[in-house]
Formats: structure tokens, sequence, C-alpha cells
């Protein structure tokens, strides 16, 4: 119903070029997502996550849980521009162009984007609250837990918690002398220290995992390639896990069979 509502309504908005450092009265639907930007803009998240209307706050349930998925990006909100707002009494649909720089995992580089977002605001002045289109995870955490087996080394660089799946940005490096095929969307395994087992999504929906993963990946010698994985789960607590990823199965040319890879420790950073 939402989704709909967004759709319609970015259909029929209208452009309001207003640069972010105009200033907005209360009675302007834009003001509120400004304050909240601004606390993003100046990375502070607890003020930011105070504005978010009640369902949201529950989504992340913490103001710690709800930076993590900037800290987690090293992502930096450089600037902004309200594209378009369309309102009806108390509640609207604010659009906003936002510049982001952020680290590229696969590229290991800092790249700047422009992405239009859709927020909603209900309420007017100092009682409006703010929301997102979902798309963000409620947890997320960047690390650097690495294993190798038989000449492949695999790197945990990022993990997403949403909803009902969990996110695992991979990265896999040939060190042998010998090509080899990766095929880890089928029967890669996500475990936590709680005993839950998670198995990958099964899904060609290419925002949540990685056509290249699911179709599998050919790696030369010394080259590599960073994808996402997708691993259902069920709606998790709040409390910290440990998390082992076994990645597989890979083959190598003239092996004699398959294998797979370890990856322990994956755990937020202290």
């Amino acid at each position: 119903m939402r989704r709909a509502l967004v759709t319609a309504l970015a259909a029929a908005a209208f452009a309001v070029s207003c640069a972010s450092r105009a200033t907005a009265t209360d009675a302007s639907p834009s003001e509120p997502v400004q304050r909240y930007l601004g606390a993003v803009r100046a990375k502070r998240y607890a003020d930011a996550f105070a504005l978010l209307d009640p369902a949201q706050r529950a989504y992340f349930r913490t103001a710690t849980n709800f930076a993590s998925s900037f800290l987690a990006d090293a992502a930096t909100l450089t600037g902004y521009t309200i594209a378009g707002v369309r309102a009806d009494g108390s509640a609207a649909i604010v659009f906003v162009r936002e510049h982001i720089e952020l680290d590229d995992p696969a590229h290991d580089v800092r790249v700047a984007t422009t992405v239009t977002v859709p927020y909603y605001v209900a309420g007017r002045g100092a009682s409006a609250r703010v929301g997102e289109s979902p798309g963000r995870p409620w947890r997320a955490f960047a690390t650097n837990a690495t294993a190798t087996a038989g000449g492949l080394r695999v790197t945990v660089r990022k993990l997403a918690l949403y909803a009902h799946d969990a996110r695992v940005v991979v990265t896999v490096q040939n060190d042998g002398d010998r090509f080899v095929t990766v095929l880890p969307d089928g029967r890669s395994v996500l475990r936590d220290d709680d005993g839950g087992i998670y198995h990958p999504v099964t899904t060609q929906n290419w925002a949540v995992t990685d056509r290249q993963f699911f179709l599998g990946v050919r790696l030369a010698p010394n080259s590599r390639y960073t994808g996402a994985l997708a691993f259902a789960t069920p709606v998790l607590d709040d409390r910290a896990r440990r998390f082992t990823l076994t990645l597989g199965p890979a083959v190598r040319d003239g092996a004699d069979a398959p294998f797979a890879v370890d990856v322990a420790g994956v755990v937020p950073p202290r």
C-alpha cells in the first residue's frame, strides 16, 4: 500500500528546487525532513533517530542500531536538495536528492553518488515525524574476517541484518596458480553462536543478492570478486551475535573434488 502511494505520488510530484541551506517555516512539509537530514549530515544519529516515526524506531530498536547502518559503509551525507513535495492534510511525501560519499568494498576506494529518496512526514512542526521507504538494515557492521582454503581467500567485508534476511558482502580472491570456479549461492551457510543456521535466499532480485554469485564466479590466478549473499533469517533479537560463513562449493581446475571455506569470527568491531 505505502509503496503504491509513493509510486503514485512520485509520478505526480512537482519539482521544487530548494538548497539544503535554505530556511523553511514550520508550516512546510519539508521542514521535518530537513531537521532529520541536518542531524544525519552532522552525524548526530541519536537526534535523527528521535525524529523517526514510531514504526521506524521500532524497526531499528535503538539509536545505536540506526547509526550502524551509516557507520558500516562509512557513509557521509555531503549535501541534499528538496526535489519535490506532495502534501495531503497533515501527511506528506518529500523527495530528496541526496549527495553521499561511502566506501566501495569492491574496489577499496571512496565513491560519491547521488540518489533520490522519498520520505514520508506525519504531523507538522516540532511534533512531526519522518520515515524512509524500506531498504536500510536495522543493524550493520563492517568486518575483515578472513580465511583461506584450497588457495581461495574469502573475506567478509560487511554483514547487514534486515527484517527477514542477513546480507553478507564477501570478497573471494584466487591465490592459487590455476583457475577456480566459485558457486556460493545455493550451498553456502551462515551460522551464529546461538545455534542459528541460515540458508541462502533463492531469488533473482539483484537488489537482494548478487547476480554473478548466483551464476557462479570463475577467477583467474591473482584475481578477485566482491559481491553479496543473502541468507533467510527469522526476526533476530538485539543480542550481538558471532557469525561464521561457510562459502562454497569452489572447484579448482584439475582438482579431484570441490571444497568450501569457513570464515569464523564475523563480529562487530569493538
